[in-house]
């Protein structure tokens, strides 16, 4: 396959391909994709790349008319329209949409520090979608100070292109498995597209398995992807959070040599202590994007050293995280612990405790760890709200809830089960989990209600500002995995 002009290459064998399991064929949801004109073209800063080359446009601030979406069918039936962002983007913008001929404005979209390949849409009644399809939607930048970039046309896959979403027969669940297991579910390189990554796999899924893991591990062994903030990396790994991803490499070709390139990295950034971090902070992230890779690639090399550093980053943590009867998700040097009892967090630690502890399973002297899975597990358990989800700051019910946070956790308890790491009681609380998450899926199966990525601090987070963002259908798939369901 190919993408941005560069021959991809294949995962896995197409024995093991042909044991993996497969959408259906027929895919209901149908998305009525709009040609862009009108669209001014700024040059992007130089120190920034669109995922793949995939083409993209600009909606810029102050300009006079602004691109038109266009349609060459007309559609009389409510509809989501949805575009998706195309680089990271660190404002507060408002996006407003408006009838190309009348004026009228039909949506504004509320895009708060957006993640590239992040879809962001607004429900249409049959009224307005009907106007929309008709004269088209011209996007105008209400608020902001940089242009927003958007993605646009092929290759960029259908469900990130500008479009109306028409809703099918299909339930939101499968069409959950179509999205997962398409590249409408893709995400910057690192914790984002990891947790996909490892949803992809726990599900089987080898077809879209390899073709996710072929937009960053090149032939010849190269490493290239855009980093979390649109930066071009070549070769070069910039934090922790980056390297979660490679645990799906590790478990398809441990010897491929970008795994070299994270095992430098993590003996490179151990303190005094032993533990892999990123300057003096110590975080949960590290259970789940460190402790579980090293993990992988331990046992997959047959190298106990990795494995041992695995199961040092999880005690450290418990000592720097665990405190007056809370998780923290950060411990900073000489600074006060923060974002406590966040969802997220607990999330990592767990998954990182119970991953970790699934793939080491006959190693000696884990007694202490397979305590500490028991006693997180039991405390979120007590925290889990009526409705199987959990609060973004879990013993906070006046707080949003957060599905993202939510599957993650609900997988760590779905895996610990499976692997007899935790009790009965925990695969009951996760199928919970599973019946309130199905409500926040769209028709055509993105989840909705996940608290966005972490740019605006615990304000955002407290807030009721929720998003789709693929990375929880990723902890959703490991969740459903799990549960065999």
């Amino acid at each position: 396959m190919t993408a941005g002009g560069i021959t991809r290459r294949a995962w896995l064998s197409a024995a093991a391909l042909s044991a993996c399991s497969k959408p259906p064929a027929r895919v209901s949801a149908q998305y009525s994709v709009a040609a862009v004109r009108e669209a001014g073209r700024p040059e992007t800063p130089p120190e920034v790349r669109v995922h793949g080359g995939w083409p993209a446009f600009a909606v810029s601030p102050g300009e006079e008319g602004g691109p038109v979406l266009s349609w060459t069918q007309r559609h009389n039936e409510p509809s989501r329209f949805r575009v998706t962002v195309a680089l990271d983007d660190r404002e507060v913008k408002l996006v407003d949409a408006v009838l190309a001929r009348s004026g009228r404005t039909l949506a504004t979209l509320d895009l708060r520090s957006a993640c590239a390949l992040q879809p962001f849409e607004a429900v249409l009644d049959a009224g307005a979608t009907s106007a929309a399809s008709s004269e088209g939607i011209r996007l105008r930048l209400r608020e902001g100070t940089t242009p927003l970039w958007l993605h646009g046309g092929d290759p960029v896959p259908t469900g990130l292109r500008p479009h109306l979403m028409l809703t099918g027969q299909d339930g939101p669940l499968t069409e959950f498995h179509r999205r997962l297991r398409s590249l409408d579910s893709v995400q910057p390189f690192g914790w984002m597209h990891g947790c996909v990554l490892d949803g992809l796999g726990d599900l089987q899924a080898g077809e879209a398995l390899n073709e996710h893991l072929s937009r960053y591990f090149l032939p010849g062994g190269r490493l290239s992807f855009e980093d979390l903030r649109s930066r071009a990396a070549e070769g070069r790994l910039a934090g922790i959070e980056s390297t979660l991803p490679f645990a799906a490499l590790a478990r398809v070709e441990p010897r491929h040599p970008a795994l070299d390139i994270a095992i430098e990295f993590w003996k490179k950034t151990q303190d005094a202590e032993g533990c892999i971090m990123d300057g003096t902070t110590t975080s949960a992230e590290g259970s789940y994007t460190v402790a579980y890779p090293l993990a992988v690639a331990g046992r997959r090399r047959h190298e106990p050293a990795l494995e041992q550093m695995a199961l040092r980053q999880l005690r450290i943590r418990r000592a720097r995280l665990v405190a007056d009867g809370a998780l923290f998700l950060r411990h900073h040097k000489d600074q006060p612990r923060t974002f406590r009892n966040w969802a997220r967090g607990v999330a990592w630690y767990s998954l990182g405790l119970v991953r970790t502890l699934a793939e080491l399973h006959d190693r000696p002297g884990v007694d202490d760890l397979r305590a500490e899975a028991k006693r997180a597990a039991a405390w979120a358990m007590e925290r889990q709200a009526a409705d199987g989800l959990w609060h973004c700051f879990v013993d906070e019910p006046q707080v949003a809830p957060d599905t993202g946070g939510s599957a993650g956790i609900a997988a760590a308890l779905a895996i610990g089960a499976r692997h007899g790491i935790l009790d009965a009681a925990a695969r009951e609380a996760a199928e919970r989990t599973l019946r309130g998450l199905v409500p926040n899926l769209a028709p055509d199966g993105f989840l909705s209600g996940v608290a966005h990525s972490n740019r605006g601090g615990e304000e955002l987070q407290r807030s009721d500002y929720r998003v789709i963002l693929q990375f929880g259908m990723g902890l959703m798939g490991q969740l459903i995995a799990a549960l065999d369901a």
